[in-house]
C-alpha cells in the first residue's frame, strides 16, 4: 500500500491537474515527520549511514516529504501554473529534539518551548510572476500572516468584522 505522505504528494498533484483553468486554493498539511515514525523500508536504507536510529527514521520521514512536495510543485511546472501560483512553505513549530533525533541547532529549545528552537522556523514564499526570488525578509512573520497575503494576492479585501492578526508580505 501507498505510504501515506507519498498519498498526500500524489492527491496534491491530481488536484492541481484538476483544476487547471479556474482560480484554486489548496491546502497541503503533512502529518509527517510527525511520529510515530513509518518510514518506507527503502527511505532508511538510504538513510543507513546515520547511527542513531531514531534520527535515521527521522530523516527517512522528511526526505519522504521532500520528495512528495516535489511531485506536487512539479505537477504545476507540468500545467504550466508555476509562474503565477503562490505557495507557502513553513513549519507548525521547531522539532523535539528530544523524542525525533531532529535537531534546532543553533537555536535553544525545541517543539512546545518558546525559544528559538520552539518557534523560529523556514518561511518561505515563491510566486515568481509576482515576487522577485532570492531575497530575505529579516522581521518575523508568521503562519497567520497567509490569511492576509492570500486575500491580496487574490484581490480581496481583508474582512472588517474584527481586528485580525495578519500582515499582507507582499509589499515586503
Amino acid at each position: 500500500s501507498e505510504h501515506l505522505t507519498t498519498a498526500f504528494g500524489a492527491e496534491a498533484a491530481d488536484f492541481v491537474n484538476r483544476h487547471q483553468t479556474e482560480p484554486w486554493f489548496l491546502y497541503l498539511a503533512f502529518n509527517a515527520p510527525h511520529t510515530p515514525h513509518e518510514p518506507t523500508q527503502e527511505r532508511l536504507e538510504r538513510f543507513a549511514s546515520i547511527e542513531n536510529p531514531v534520527r535515521r527514521a527521522y530523516a527517512a520521514q522528511v526526505s519522504l516529504m521532500d520528495d512528495a512536495i516535489g511531485v506536487a510543485l512539479d505537477a504545476l511546472r507540468t500545467t504550466g501554473q508555476d509562474q503565477n501560483t503562490l505557495v507557502f512553505f513553513f513549519s507548525d513549530n521547531g522539532g523535539p529534539a528530544s523524542k525525533n533525533g531532529s535537531s534546532n541547532s543553533p537555536l535553544r529549545g525545541e517543539k512546545g518551548e518558546v525559544y528559538e528552537g520552539g518557534v523560529r522556523v523556514p518561511f518561505v514564499v515563491k510566486w515568481p510572476a509576482k515576487l522577485p526570488g532570492g531575497g530575505t525578509f529579516k522581521l518575523p512573520v508568521s503562519s497567520l500572516d497567509v490569511f492576509a497575503t492570500s486575500l491580496s494576492a487574490a484581490g480581496a479585501e481583508m474582512p472588517k468584522d474584527r481586528k485580525y492578526d495578519s500582515v499582507n508580505l507582499i509589499p515586503y
